[in-house]
C-alpha cells in the first residue's frame, strides 16, 4: 500500500509540475508581445526602422524575426520567456540564421519593459531594458544603449498565429 501511494504522489506531483509549465511562446502571448513591432510602423521596413515580428512555428516554438526590409529577414527563436513583473519581460533569444554570419548560433538574454495603454489596458509599447550576450557583452543596460534611450517599439500589427 505504502509503494500505491508513493506511486500516486509521484504521478499527481510530475504531471502537475508538466501541465503548470507553459511554453515561450505562451509566456509571450500572456505578456502582449506577439505580432510585429516597429518604432514606426508607417515606415517601410529597412535598415533603419526594421521590424520585430514574433509569431508561433509549425512546431510550437517561438519565432521572432528581424525584418530589414528588402526581403531581408533573419530568423532567430526565443528558447525562453519569464515575466520579471506585469511590465518586465526576460526573453532568450537565439540567434538561427546564417546570415548573421559570424554572430548565428548567439545566445541573448533581453528584459523587455511594456507600457500599457490606460483605455484597453493592452500592451500600447515596448523598449528594449537590458540586453547582454551569454559572454556578458552589454548592448542596453537600464534602457540605454550607446548613452541613448532604446527606443519604443509598437505593435503594427497582431499575430497570425
Amino acid at each position: 500500500m505504502t509503494q500505491s501511494v508513493a506511486a500516486l504522489i509521484f504521478f499527481l506531483a510530475a504531471t502537475c509540475s508538466a501541465s503548470a509549465a507553459e511554453s515561450a511562446w505562451d509566456v509571450l502571448k500572456r505578456f502582449g508581445l506577439t505580432g510585429v513591432w516597429a518604432d514606426d510602423c508607417r515606415q517601410p521596413a529597412s535598415v533603419d526602422h526594421f521590424r520585430t515580428i514574433y509569431s508561433e512555428d509549425a512546431e510550437g516554438l517561438a519565432r521572432r524575426e528581424l525584418d530589414f526590409g528588402m526581403r531581408s529577414i533573419y530568423a532567430t527563436f526565443v528558447d525562453g520567456a519569464e515575466m520579471m513583473s506585469p511590465s518586465m519581460l526576460k526573453i532568450t533569444i537565439r540567434n538561427a540564421d546564417p546570415k548573421f554570419e559570424k554572430f548565428n548560433d548567439k545566445t541573448f538574454w533581453i528584459v523587455l519593459l511594456r507600457e500599457d495603454d490606460p483605455q484597453t489596458k493592452g500592451a500600447f509599447r515596448m523598449r528594449y531594458f537590458n540586453s547582454v550576450t551569454t559572454e556578458g557583452k552589454v548592448g542596453i543596460r537600464n534602457g540605454l544603449r550607446l548613452g541613448k534611450p532604446s527606443p519604443w517599439l509598437y505593435n503594427c500589427r497582431s499575430s497570425m498565429s
